[in-house]
């Protein structure tokens, strides 16, 4: 049996001005409830429904730039905000197309869609879709109601195939003609490897201190035996010690390293910090590639908001081994107590100083019965 149920549509339709360029978008809710719960529902989203409208003065786009090499293409933006210029290090590729990454009067979209192994690069997002030239067209799509757009299939595909997206830019249609069908997105066309760290250090050691070949010879306990100022005819002489000999170190000490480290500083571009470790291992040194010219400056390089981070390292590539330390003092030896005299002996509850009988025998066993032995 079917009851009749009572519901309403609220809709709210407003006129909103636009023009070419601009943005228009709104958050809305909707949802389900018994009648009694509607207007508390609703109230509780109200301050959450968000319009906007973004005028072509508010965004800040910087210049996109499309480089062609073969059937292969790379897009290269700013490295700045509103930036105007493009860098391309590629002796083969060729600037096709310039845009920017941000609407603008006159500007379209342009889409990276790959189906399977097709590819294309340009403004119609529909490119794959079955029926696009046929049944309908982008823009102005179709009036012919009978006829499905399936956007998600690829047309001349199974089933299981799926069309991707990317947005490169938005770019001037009627001057980005070279491009189309069969063009292939390598972000590496215009990115120059970087060939790995050397491990020799690039700065010289720093000469304030002296380098020490070999530790100083520990002391032996022995005084120490003076250098004759000329060659000895017999037996060399031996001077007499000044002071006592210095005691050995103590077992803990920390060994005095025979070479001082050689410091550089190693720098990786990237889009997060990573670890000391890795950038000693990893990184390069500042300038390498013409980037990252200030020490310990994050300064920004690459594409897709990398920057340069910074780490002090050893010339072996590691981070610097933390400095050696100092042993504490050797604590005195403890003063064994004093031996207790032998053979004196006082009876019991008397002081030492009322005892005047001494113990035979070493106060072993006591005479008489009530002495004991201290």
């Amino acid at each position: 049996m079917y009851k009749l149920h009572w519901f309403l549509i609220l809709i709210i339709c407003g006129s909103i001005p636009s023009f070419l360029g601009d943005t228009f978008s709104k958050r809305a809710f909707l949802f389900t409830s018994d009648l009694e719960s509607v207007k508390p529902t609703a109230d509780s989203l109200i301050q959450k429904v968000v319009p906007d409208k973004i005028d072509v003065t508010r965004w800040s786009p910087r210049a996109i730039d499309i480089y062609k090499s073969g059937t292969s293409f790379d897009a290269v933006a700013a490295t700045s905000t509103e930036g105007t210029v493009t860098t391309c290090t590629s002796t083969t590729a060729t600037l096709e197309c310039s845009g920017f990454s941000t609407p603008k009067t006159g500007h379209v979209p342009f889409f990276y869609i790959t189906c399977g192994a097709s590819s294309y690069l340009g403004p119609d997002p529909y490119h794959y879709t079955p029926g696009n030239g046929q049944w309908f067209s982008f823009p102005g799509m179709t009036t012919d109601n009978t006829q499905k757009i399936r956007s998600y299939a690829c047309a001349g595909e199974v089933a299981s195939v799926r069309p991707t997206w990317k947005l490169i830019g938005w770019f001037d249609a009627s001057t980005c003609l070279s491009l189309g069908s069969g063009m292939t997105y390598d972000d590496n066309i215009c990115v120059v490897p970087t060939p790995p760290p050397t491990l020799a250090p690039a700065t010289s050691p720093p000469t304030g201190q002296p380098v020490t070949a070999a530790p100083t010879s520990p002391p032996t306990g022995q005084p120490v035996t003076a250098a004759p100022t000329s060659p000895p005819t017999g037996q060399p002489v031996t001077a007499a010690p000044t002071s006592l000999p210095t005691p050995q170190p103590s077992a803990n000490s920390t060994p005095v390293p025979t070479n001082p480290v050689q410091k550089v500083f190693k720098h990786v571009c990237a889009k997060n910090a990573p670890l000391p470790g890795t950038i000693c291992t990893e990184g390069s040194v500042a300038g390498f590639g013409g980037e990252c010219l200030n020490v310990s400056v994050n300064d920004s390089c690459g594409k897709g908001g990398k920057f340069c981070w910074w780490a002090e390292c050893d010339g072996s590539g590691s981070p610097p081994p933390p400095s050696p330390t100092t042993p504490g003092p050797t604590p005195p030896s403890p003063t064994p107590p004093a031996p207790t005299p032998v053979g004196s002996c006082q009876l019991k509850g008397v002081s030492c100083s009322d005892a005047s009988v001494n113990c035979c025998n070493g106060c072993s066993g006591g005479k008489p019965d009530t002495r004991v032995c201290l």
